[in-house]
């Protein structure tokens, strides 16, 4: 899977209709992928050089960080010659963490400030002609229109970062070009790369962790937040710190217990999965609170350094246990090769099971039971009764039927997080045990009003999606 990153358009309407459709000239491009900051021509300017200033970060990117009791104040930029632009536009794939961070948020708890600024060339002061004011802590591909004067001239154009009390930021892409529409920038997530397992083993695979250690195809570390380095702050172990869903042990993956401050733990496993089918992973998980973060998932690669995120938000998941369920068919990876399954989750502050953390249990990769070939069929009138059957479900297990206006729709949280479905706001309509046989119902209590909807069956063993039914 290719994260595609579509631009967010800030210039004002009526330019953007005015402007090229597609870009005639490439200004400026860096991808910052050689791990050298400042890149080869990009300068920087620090106003306190006990400031980290800007820094090659994980994941091929530029990154910027504060210090503590120190007002850092740090430019990353690079010349760019416009003298033949009539228009112009800096795209850039912009990263924050702790929005909240900055002085001009909403709920604000620094002093922080992230801008992107321009000068002519030559010149000393810094204008700025786009200040952040995201209020979640998100990643995304924006786009900026360079104003009128600095048109024609040699210019430079920088990202500024600064705070004493402040966020944390990294740059993975900009370029400066003629179009409002940003380039389609087609990234991988990347890696400074976990230590990986060489033992391959065969699904289906079952690990409940009960033997109390890493078995031979898998491998853990504990991590710096910062620094993305192997710390002793970062926990990743087969332990029972904090409880288990079943059995003596689980994986448990945060802050250290004991422990206070940003960090991380990575499970990495090596799997053959040539033989199934229709892959799905299952798994047991406990996230005690956690909070959100870019880098949290499950992710597949096959070379160990290109990763396809299947998962993507531990904090969507209630407190507690739950079962969870991806659906990695369609990932993009080989399944012909050996495949590299990752478990990441970024801590915030606190330690292991105490707010936050996550811990694994029970987990299995293996065939979606019958293909997920589950078939839905309706037979009747929207004005009177419908008799709905349902096939290849798992017997004994449960079947959920939902109803809606047709569209689409992403379960996020559990069950079957990351089905997609053929419904806009789907309702429940109702659960069946397809041991039980075919049943027959009103799908609404008020029969008329369930002409025109779409009704699709999950089948919550499995999360195997049915075909979409209009009624």
């Amino acid at each position: 899977m290719k994260n595609i990153r579509i631009s967010t358009l800030l210039a004002a309407a009526g330019v953007l209709l005015s402007a090229p459709l597609s870009s005639q000239n490439i200004y400026l491009r860096e991808t910052f992928d050689t791990g050298v900051v400042p890149p080869l021509g990009w300068f920087q300017e620090q106003s306190d050089p006990n400031c980290a200033g800007w820094f090659a970060a994980y994941d091929q990117r530029a990154g910027w960080a504060h210090r503590f009791g120190s007002y850092c104040d740090d430019i990353l930029w690079a010349p760019v010659d416009l003298s033949s632009a009539t228009a112009a536009y800096v795209h850039f794939d912009a990263e924050i963490w702790y929005a909240e961070a900055r002085a001009n948020h909403p709920f604000s708890a620094g002093d922080g400030k992230l801008s992107l600024v321009i000068r002519y060339s030559g010149a000393t002061n810094w204008y700025p002609i786009w200040e952040d004011c995201r209020v979640w802590d998100r990643r995304d591909m924006l786009t900026v229109e360079v104003p009128q004067p600095f048109l024609g001239r040699s210019v430079d154009i920088g990202v500024r970062c600064e705070g004493a009390n402040s966020f944390i930021f990294s740059l993975d892409f900009l370029q400066v070009d003629d179009s409002p529409v940003a380039p389609f920038w087609v990234d991988f997530d990347h890696w400074p790369n976990p230590p990986l397992p060489t033992t391959v083993a065969a699904a289906p695979y079952f690990q409940d962790f009960e033997s109390g250690i890493v078995p031979p195809e898998m491998s853990t570390v504990g991590l710096s937040a910062f620094t993305w380095q192997p710390d002793p702050i970062g926990w990743c172990e087969i332990a029972n710190t904090a409880g288990t869903y079943n059995g003596n042990y689980v994986l448990e993956m945060g802050t250290a217990p004991g422990s206070f401050g940003l960090a991380a733990g990575v499970m990495v496993v090596k799997l053959d999965l040539s033989s199934l089918s229709h892959p799905i992973i299952r798994f047991a998980v406990n996230t005690f609170g956690a909070f959100p973060h870019n880098e949290d998932g499950v992710y597949l690669s096959n070379d160990g350094n290109n990763w396809v995120e299947v998962f993507d938000n531990w904090s969507s998941l209630p407190y507690g246990w739950s079962i969870v369920t991806i659906d990695i068919s369609d990932a993009f990876v080989d399944f012909q090769q050996p495949v590299y399954v990752k478990f990441f989750f970024v801590s915030d502050f606190w330690p292991y099971g105490t707010l936050e953390g996550v811990a694994i249990d029970d987990l299995s990769v293996e065939d979606a039971v019958n293909g997920c070939q589950l078939e839905l069929r309706a037979t009747g009138s929207c004005l009177s009764r419908y008799t709905l059957e349902v096939e290849n479900a798992v017997p004994g297990g449960s079947v959920a039927l939902l109803y809606g206006p047709s569209g689409s729709f992403t379960q996020g949280g559990v069950p079957c997080t990351g089905i997609v479905l053929d419904i806009q706001n789907p309702r429940l309509g109702a659960m069946w045990d397809p041991a039980s046989g075919i049943e027959c119902m009103n799908l609404i209590p008020a029969p008329v009003s369930s002409c025109g909807v779409v009704v699709q069956a999950v089948d919550l063993t499995t999360c195997c999606v049915s075909n979409a039914v209009a009624l």
